[in-house]
């Protein structure tokens, strides 16, 4: 299968193995990409208001978190491509296992959550434990399903 048909088509079927190259390929390419926007868009050409905050650590040490509403766009973007291209490589090998494209609403569960639940309780740092364990829950399946679960033997040809 053509790298273009892997990530960008909804069509087909994915093996076990075509999908567990693509989550990796999925997750270098996001990985340098935001290394590479980060040095870009707040290093070599600041495109708006960069700011600065200098924190201090634990041991006492300084260190700088740069930021500016461009990265933080670019940054989306890369987001949104990634979660299109692994719901596309998902729905396909969801297909080859025979398992309904419905499985995918439960990777929806933990962003809601995520989203809603440090507003419902207070402090806000208090929804983190929860949000995580509810996340885990609803990908552990979805996970063993994607990655593990063996697919339709492939038809001879006459």
């Amino acid at each position: 299968m053509r790298t273009r048909d892997l990530f960008f088509s909804f069509k087909g079927r994915t093996s076990r193995g075509q999908w567990w190259l693509g989550c990796c390929g999925l997750l270098v390419g996001s990985v340098v990409a935001v290394i590479a926007l980060a040095i870009l868009l707040l290093y070599v050409v600041p495109i708006g208001e960069i700011r600065a905050d200098i924190v201090q650590k634990a041991d006492g040490s300084f260190s700088e978190r740069r930021s500016s509403l461009a990265y933080n766009i670019a940054i989306g973007l890369v987001a949104i491509g990634a979660a299109l291209m692994f719901l596309a490589l998902s729905i396909k090998r969801l297909r080859d296992a025979d398992v309904s494209g419905a499985v995918l609403i439960l990777m929806f569960i933990p962003i809601l959550f995520g989203i809603g639940l440090p507003f419902a309780v207070d402090p806000p740092g208090a929804a983190m434990l929860p949000t995580l364990a509810i996340g885990l829950l609803c990908y552990i399946p979805l996970w063993s399903i994607l990655g593990f679960k063996g697919g339709r033997e492939p038809r001879e040809r006459a």
